[in-house]
């Protein structure tokens, strides 16, 4: 038997490979933290979606509601998008203390490390408690209006 009969099974497995990658659907877990009280927020909508270039909309957002551990799980579909957007969609009641602008992160990232989002409205309770993330997973921040925020509505 020459070396090309032996070979040629590995040759049609690579190329098959090469054809046919493997897909990256994954689960992203998103969990919605109360930046007074550093305790997560049930019941509260998240907005994903992949991210595109400015000026491309044709990509829309998927939202879900937290469970009671202020969790909410996206599964996203195959192939699996470099980047994605992530929000708070927190209504009329709630600051959004992770601003969309600044909620872009890479999949590979959340994956691997988890990610937490930046925190414009860090308070006491979030500095005492360490904040991580987990892999898989992206910490949002929110909190409840004040009264006198509530009054100019």
């Amino acid at each position: 038997m020459t070396w090309r009969r032996r070979s040629l099974p590995l040759m049609l497995f690579v190329l098959a490979g090469t054809l046919c990658p493997l897909g990256l659907a994954a689960d992203i877990r998103v969990r919605v933290i109360n930046t007074q009280t550093g305790k997560p927020m049930a019941g509260q909508g998240v907005g994903l979606r992949p991210y595109r270039p400015p000026g491309d909309y044709l990509v829309t957002w998927t939202g879900k509601k937290t469970g009671p551990d202020g969790v909410a799980v996206f599964n996203l579909s195959d192939p699996a998008p470099q980047w994605v957007n992530l929000v708070v969609l927190s209504g009329m009641m709630l600051w959004n203390c992770s601003p969309m602008e600044n909620n872009t992160f890479s999949l590979a990232e959340i994956l691997e490390h988890g990610v937490v989002a930046k925190n414009r409205c860090e308070s006491k309770a979030t500095r005492k408690a360490k904040i991580t993330a987990t892999a898989g997973e992206v910490i949002l921040f929110t909190r409840p209006l004040h009264w006198w925020e509530k009054a100019q509505w």
